[in-house]
């Protein structure tokens, strides 16, 4: 991104103004017209405005009725009640701002004893000296400066005194009430202004089809265009109305889109047929009268250059049908950028409205638009020209831009990676880094007066749309004295920046913020739920685990100078395991051993010797001597570790 240059950032020298510190139209010379004529003094005594509040608003309206007829109030600081509570008085105004004048009778200042308990409708007489066509806006004085309110609806006072403050393509002959519709606490003092750069600027909110309506939108907003329609090649329409809570005064103008998808191409076969863009117009001009619609918003962005002439006779038929309905026709146009700048001046005076559509790329887009819007202010009436101003950032690579919501590109740079990725020990230390951080961080660009931070590799980078960004764009519609800006999504519930102050502020004090956030705000910090960080601001950091086990949390925290984000990673220490100790070995008793006892010899018996019988003698044998018996060996017994032995006899 590179560091920031003063030199490039918008100045507001006495004589000029400059968009990003590039000249832009010189302001008028003094003296010039700066709107209608201030009304010329009456005597006339001025009556009191009227107040219809909620369900009793049919009574006040009586009552209120009686007062106007029979009780007025006078420019020298009479006063009346008007209802339970309120009372007012017409005083001489503060002076105004330039390029500002009075257009209801009198500077009213109230006292309110009792706040109201729901919204209440206001209605100022206007001046003589009104035109059909003037923009007027309720203002009040605080605290030195003038802020606008809303705008005003201009209604016959015998209407307003009947309940209606809405917004009619015919007023009845009589005198004019402005009216509008006011949330407690009601303002101190009220007064309906006209013309000037501040006073004529509008705000128009465009949602998506089925969409509700953003609550700053409903405040803000003049008209509502619901992206509802298509073209068919036969001339037809696809699509169903959307129709959102619509405050008093503000006008229905759904958007017939044809800048994406078949529809270009239906939207050039219809334009090569006389007869097809004959239906066509038919089908536009009947939908809005059954609608009871304020006009129509046609988004052809993608018309072919040999049909050019088609499409300005088209919007030329199509307008004056309209013109005579007293509805209101606009054109949503791509900025001409990068290609051959087409005649706008036949559409500039056929349409009431003109939308500049953004060109793409936020690093050139300065330079872009101030071409574009150069070349389109003088081909159509500038109070005609409406800025569209895209809510959504960018993601910026070599291919081109695309659109990314705010929240999607915060969450891009909290993306957040750490090592080691495995199991934690109590006072390891474990780094931790944001990736899309890591070649810059967030900063503010000059260049594309936006804040922004590149992606990693750097191949991309995102530009985030918000509260700063929005004021240097927001310049162009008073540096070229447009019509008003166009919000390309003003729908509930978008992934956008809340632009709505920037728009407010160039609402009410005629010139946009042109701001630039503290760097110290956009730089990215760390904190952790226990442990040590170091460092704690940068892309990257090192927590070191505490000495406990546990769960533990590390934070990265981002902002965009407007908002803050945050992204908390849970780390998961592990406690060392605790010792088991090791006992001393028990000595086991060694057993001594059992002497084996040496066996007694066994005795061998001896045997009895067998006694040799003596012999019978018998007759006269001859006497014998006997042979002696032969005496056994007896066996020895083996015994195991014996020696053994005979025993003899």
């Amino acid at each position: 991104m590179g560091p920031i240059r003063p030199d490039r950032l918008s100045r507001r020298p006495p004589e000029r103004r400059i968009v990003w510190g590039r000249p832009l139209p010189p302001r008028p010379p003094a003296g010039a017209p700066k709107g209608p004529p201030p009304p010329p003094p009456t005597t006339r005594r001025d009556p009191a405005p009227y107040i219809v509040g909620g369900t009793i608003g049919l009574i006040l309206v009586v009552v209120l009725a009686v007062v106007v007829a029979f009780s007025c109030l006078g420019g020298g600081g009479g006063q009346e009640q008007l209802a339970a509570g309120i009372v007012a008085r017409s005083t001489r105004p503060p002076p105004l701002p330039a390029g500002l004048t009075m257009a209801s009778r009198n500077y009213f200042v109230f006292e309110v004893r009792q706040e109201p308990d729901r919204p209440v409708r206001l209605g100022l007489p206007l001046a003589q000296g009104f035109r059909p066509g003037q923009e007027l806006s309720f203002w009040t004085h605080v605290d030195g400066q003038w802020r606008r309110l809303g705008p005003a609806v201009v209604v016959s006072a015998a209407a307003f005194q009947q309940g209606g403050c809405q917004p009619t393509t015919s007023i009845s002959a009589g005198p004019l009430v402005a009216c509008g519709e006011f949330s407690p606490p009601l303002p101190r003092n009220l007064a309906v202004l006209a013309g000037g750069a501040a006073g004529a600027v509008r705000v128009i909110a465009s949602i998506p089809g089925r969409s509700a309506l953003a609550p700053e939108a409903r405040e803000l907003a003049a008209i509502v265009s619901p992206r509802d329609f298509r073209p068919r090649e036969d001339g037809s329409l696809e699509g169903t109305l959307t129709r959102p809570e619509l405050r008093a005064g503000q006008e229905l103008m759904p958007t017939i889109v044809a800048s994406d998808g078949p529809a270009i191409q239906s939207v050039n076969v219809i334009l090569a047929d006389p007869a097809r863009r004959q239906a066509h117009v038919e089908q536009i001009v009947r939908l809005v009268e059954e609608q009871g619609l304020a006009g129509i918003d046609l988004e052809y962005t993608q018309v072919e250059a040999r049909l050019w002439v088609s499409f300005q006779q088209m919007v030329r038929e199509l307008a004056d049908r309209l013109h005579q309905r007293g509805r209101k026709l606009s054109l949503t146009l791509a900025a001409p950028v990068g290609r051959q700048a087409l005649d706008w001046r036949p559409l500039g005076q056929a349409a009431d409205i003109v939308r500049v559509l953004p060109a793409p790329d936020p690093l050139s887009y300065r330079d872009d638009m101030a071409q574009a819007l150069t070349f389109a202010a003088s081909q159509v009436e500038p109070a005609k020209l409406f800025l569209v101003l895209n809510p959504y950032s960018q993601r910026r690579s070599a291919n081109g831009s695309r659109n990314i919501g705010y929240r999607q590109a915060m969450s891009l740079a909290l993306q957040v990676r750490y090592t080691p990725s495995e199991e934690i020990r109590p006072n390891t230390p474990v780094r931790l880094e944001a990736p899309n951080l890591a070649t810059g961080g967030i900063v503010w660009s000059n260049d594309a007066a936006a804040v922004a931070f590149a992606l990693e590799g750097g191949s991309e980078t995102v530009f985030i749309e918000n509260f700063f960004s929005a004021g240097f764009k927001l310049e162009l519609v008073t540096a070229f004295r447009l019509g008003g800006v166009v919000v390309a999504d003003a729908s509930a519930g978008a992934d956008v920046a809340n632009l709505w102050p920037a728009i407010r502020n160039l609402l009410e004090t005629g010139a946009p913020p042109l701001l630039r956030p503290n760097p110290s705000a956009l730089v990215a910090r760390w904190a952790a739920s226990d442990g040590r960080l170091s460092p704690a601001e940068g892309a990257a950091t090192t927590w070191t685990a505490p000495a406990r086990g546990g769960p533990y949390q590390v934070e990265l925290v981002v902002s965009d100078g407007v908002e803050r984000f945050g992204r908390r990673i849970a780390l998961q220490v592990t406690p060392e395991p605790t010792p088991t100790p090791t006992p001393s070995p028990t000595p086991t008793p060694r057993p001594s051993p059992t002497p084996t006892p040496r066996p007694s010899p066994t005795p061998t018996p001896t045997p009895t010797p067998t006694p040799t019988p003596e012999p019978t003698p018998k007759d006269s044998p001859t006497p014998r001597t006997p042979s002696p018996t032969t005496t056994p060996t007896p066996t020895a017994t083996s015994t195991p570790s014996s020696p053994s032995g005979l025993v003899l006899d």
